[in-house]
């Protein structure tokens, strides 16, 4: 588990490494964050993406349950954001990818984003995505800039795909801590970040 300095805990692991149980029985741990949560992860219709956001969010328990935070209610905002009702004080984000999750909880809104490391971007992609000096200052590391930007967007919940070259990641806006994990045999860049001005 890392710690960053605006007292953000975070972590990242390959789902099988999970509580590898059965579905019923991760949706009954589940049941601590609402009805809504359960209702959000079994929308998923693809089995495996749909087991990967339960381990998700067991990953997030995990996390609570060692920072001493008790499990409360999620709600989610119009935009789809997650947040814990009734808790003005404690702040997560969830991710997941093919082959591993990630999960983060501090005392102000944070983002996390976990993505397997790519060697080869689509320039349509790219410039899509990142602004010129984005694109000079990341150079290949296009991974590394993309978990920025939805660590970023997942801060507000406004999302990355609306206008992704308005999200700043090269200003001192935003605090980021970053990683190369290994999970299942691959390597994932994992990235939180806080925004300075948010407390």
């Amino acid at each position: 588990m890392r710690s960053m300095h605006l007292n953000v805990r975070w972590e990242a692991i390959a789902p099988d490494k999970i509580l590898d149980i059965p579905e019923e029985t991760a949706l009954e741990k589940l049941a601590v964050f609402g009805e809504k949560l359960i209702e959000h992860v079994t929308a998923y219709r693809n089995p495996k993406v749909r087991q990967t956001s339960v381990k998700a969010w067991l990953l997030l328990e995990k996390l609570l349950d060692e920072t001493g935070a008790a499990a409360v209610e999620v709600v989610f905002t119009e935009q789809g954001k997650p947040f814990f009702k009734d808790r003005e004080d404690l702040f997560f984000s969830i991710s997941h990818t093919q082959g591993a999750v990630a999960a983060a909880v501090s005392d102000c809104p944070v983002g996390v984003d976990i993505e397997c490391v790519r060697t080869v971007w689509k320039e349509s992609l790219t410039a899509r995505f990142l602004t010129q000096e984005e694109q000079r200052v990341f150079q290949e590391d296009y991974t590394r800039a993309w978990c920025r930007k939805e660590a970023a967007a997942k801060i507000t919940g406004a999302g990355i795909f609306m206008h992704p070259t308005e999200i700043d990641i090269l200003s001192d806006k935003c605090v980021f801590e970053e990683a190369i994990v290994e999970a299942a045999g691959e390597a994932y860049r994992l990235t939180a970040a806080v925004c300075r001005d948010i407390r």
